[in-house]
């Protein structure tokens, strides 16, 4: 099935998103959209999936075949939060209602690919962003749709689990299926995608590194903050189960942060990394037996989904007059006084780490904080860490991204 945009223009109030934009996607072909984050890659896959202006108010010039009534029935499309894109209570439910798997053996076999089987009878709430990625991933491929539309679709995972979806990707369009993919990171699709396109200022065009090539360069010569010998942070747990649960989730875990360090926690999409930051984050209200934690100072934690971070509107008065240097140094300071749920998921993270940095709190835990971001804000991002860290603020960070460990002191691993 071929998808054809011809001069596509996407505009809100006072906003020209994209303008004008050109793209043919053949049969058996996947294409990559890059860009800079908020550029607009998002806003392009919402109006291909109708989903502007059918959710998301906004207006949508030039045309888009086939039309809306086809593309409904034969496209896919994934969302970059993952938790948006789930619809029912329990991952069987989810496969059996969105695809033609219907018996509890077909569903858990289809799921064996994805490294899901287990998860069979989970309550879909409790799984992890990259779980939850995953059963997106798998949903779409045996729903017998003809075209994904993917946003960022491996950002969540380890590269283990990433090298299984882009396999599947390739299997899909080995069988004559079409993708358009937006990711930071177009290397990761070498031998899948034909070509790559790059969004800058709402127009599209070829993408050839040059954009993106000096602050890859300007990441990979960053260095660890000098870290300091007070200990604001320390972390013992002996064992941790989720309510209910027979799994060990978290066993011998010991931690100790101090004041001016950035440490960093790796693993595979599902091992505890976000389970860790909540339990020390709920540690002041809610003791739990195994479980000993000890924190100097003020704590701040920034969620994966930045959403739930937010008590503001808007960025503006979420860092209020003092926070708007970090707004400026983010890119962030002409959408200082949108609302906070029109923004893109790199600019809700950045506007986070904003508002946290302005608060300066003894410690701060982070999860996935470079997630959605492209290398022209990651490396502003890393370099804000590395500054406010050498103030004296420790930051203990849950994530996939190795681009990190450049400027943490230590890496916990956890299996």
């Amino acid at each position: 099935m071929n998808l054809q945009l011809d001069g596509v223009s996407i505009s809100f109030p006072n906003n020209n998103v994209i303008k004008s934009v050109d793209l043919f996607l053949d049969e058996g072909e996947a294409i990559l959209i890059a860009g800079p984050s908020g550029s607009g890659k998002t806003t392009l896959l919402r109006a291909i999936a109708g989903v502007i202006p059918g959710v998301y108010e906004g207006k949508v010039d030039g045309v888009i075949e086939p039309e809306l009534r086809v593309r409904k029935s034969s496209v896919a499309y994934l969302l970059q939060e993952p938790w948006y894109g789930i619809a029912t209570p329990y991952v069987w439910s989810e496969v059996a209602t969105f695809t033609d798997l219907k018996k509890l053996n077909e569903i858990q076999e289809a799921l064996k690919e994805y490294g899901l089987s287990e998860l069979l009878h989970r309550t879909t709430y409790t799984l992890s962003a990259g779980e939850l990625q995953r059963l997106a991933i798998m949903v779409a491929r045996h729903s017998r749709k003809k075209i994904l539309l993917m946003d960022e679709p491996v950002s969540h995972l380890d590269p283990d689990n990433s090298g299984k979806v882009r396999e599947s990707v390739r299997r899909f369009i080995d069988e004559g299926n079409s993708a358009i993919i937006v990711d930071h990171l177009p290397y990761l699709w070498d031998g899948i995608v034909s070509k790559a396109y790059i969004i800058k200022n709402g127009a599209i065009r070829e993408y050839d590194g040059s954009l993106y090539a000096p602050y890859v360069k300007k990441i990979n010569n960053m260095v660890p903050p000098q870290g300091g010998k007070e200990e604001v942070l320390k972390v013992r747990i002996k064992q941790y189960k989720h309510p209910g649960s027979q799994k060990t989730i978290l066993h011998n875990v010991n931690i100790a942060l101090h004041r001016g360090e950035i440490l960093t926690v790796l693993g595979p999409s599902g091992a505890g990394k976000t389970t860790l930051l909540k339990i020390i984050a709920s540690a002041p209200i809610i003791p739990r037996k195994g479980i000993d934690i000890s924190i100097r100072g003020d704590l701040l934690y920034i969620p994966d989904n930045p959403l739930l971070y937010y008590t503001e509107p808007t960025l503006l008065k979420e860092v209020k007059d003092k926070g708007m240097k970090y707004l400026r140094l983010f890119g962030l300071s002409d959408s200082a006084t949108t609302p906070i749920g029109r923004l893109s998921t790199g600019e809700r993270r950045r506007g986070a780490l904003a508002s946290a940095l302005v608060r300066k709190s003894s410690v701060i835990l982070m999860d996935e904080p470079t997630i959605g971001l492209d290398p022209i804000n990651k490396a502003k991002v890393m370099e804000a860490l590395v500054k406010v860290a050498e103030e004296g603020v420790g930051f203990l960070i849950a994530t996939h991204d190795r681009d990190l460990l450049k400027i943490s002191n230590r890496v916990y691993y956890l299996e």
